[in-house]
């Protein structure tokens, strides 16, 4: 049965900093979250060491990503990918430009559970070293396709020179940073921007809401809390340029300042340009 209302969304926050968003659709046989963490691509670079080329830590948030899911708490990677497959969880996981995001969909009836795998996912990895070359051969493959996709290429250095290397920056990985990333690089990104400070988790389907909140209480209250600084400020490479590549095709893209996110014009700018 299919519902015309628009359920309200509740929302409450947890001592810890988390903020937790909920709505129940009961009409619905499944349900689905997202955990958002501000530790993204942008903290890949954040207070670096002057001697450190910041080519060298690019990819380090994917990477940590790609750890983080082989294995957690009382389970191996191939038994959390089991239990997943399981409960008929349907997951995916990333870094963006400003967070870390877990996200998955699912029966109503595996949404406890789901959270609770969640919750070892990221408070309880463990980031197992024996895994670490197989991870990052996942980024250099990534990394080689894009070699492939000029748009790809354009997009991404387009990004880069109107924001700027640190907020304009991608999640790719380099050359430089596959041969330089360490283990150790790793467990200081997770521990530092795995928290429960400025997150949020939502939760969306056919739920009850006492058993959840509860649920919340008991697998997240107790998480580590931490800070966030925000985003660099823009700082654009004015200018052209020109990416030469063995191909056919041309590929050409420009960029110039427009009204931010927030705006109330912001749609109908994106509906003039779609």
């Amino acid at each position: 049965m299919l519902s015309t209302a628009t359920p309200s969304v509740k929302t409450r926050k947890l001592e810890n900093g988390m903020t937790v968003l909920w709505q129940q659709m009961p009409w619905l046989r499944t349900a689905a979250y997202t955990l958002w963490m501000p530790g993204g691509i942008t903290a890949e670079i954040r207070d670096l060491p002057p001697n450190v080329d910041p080519v060298t830590r690019c990819g380090l948030a994917s990477l940590t990503v790609e750890m983080v899911q082989r294995g957690a708490g009382a389970y191996n990677s191939r038994q959390f990918v089991a239990a997943e497959d399981n409960l008929g969880i349907d997951s995916n996981a990333a870094s963006s430009t400003s967070i870390t995001g877990f996200s998955a969909a699912m029966p109503a009836e595996s949404l406890g559970p789901a959270i609770g795998l969640l919750a070892d996912l990221v408070r309880r990895p463990h980031l197992p070293i024996a895994q670490f070359e197989d991870a990052k051969m996942m980024l250099r493959q990534e990394m080689l396709a894009n070699r492939d996709e000029p748009t790809q290429r354009l997009m991404k250095r387009l990004r880069q020179r109107q924001y700027g290397y640190q907020l304009g920056r991608n999640g790719m990985a380099s050359e430089e940073s596959l041969a330089s990333l360490t283990m150790d690089d790793v467990r200081e990104f997770y521990t530092q921007h795995f928290h429960a400070g400025e997150s949020i988790l939502s939760i969306a389907g056919n739920f009850d809401d006492a058993e959840i909140n509860d649920l919340i209480d008991q697998t997240f209250g107790d998480w580590k809390t931490g800070t966030w600084d925000g985003l660099p400020t823009p700082d654009p490479i004015e200018g052209h340029e020109h990416i030469e590549l063995p191909s056919s095709q041309t590929h050409i893209g420009f960029s110039f300042d427009n009204i931010p996110y927030g705006d109330p014009e912001y749609f109908v700018m994106r509906a003039g340009i779609g």
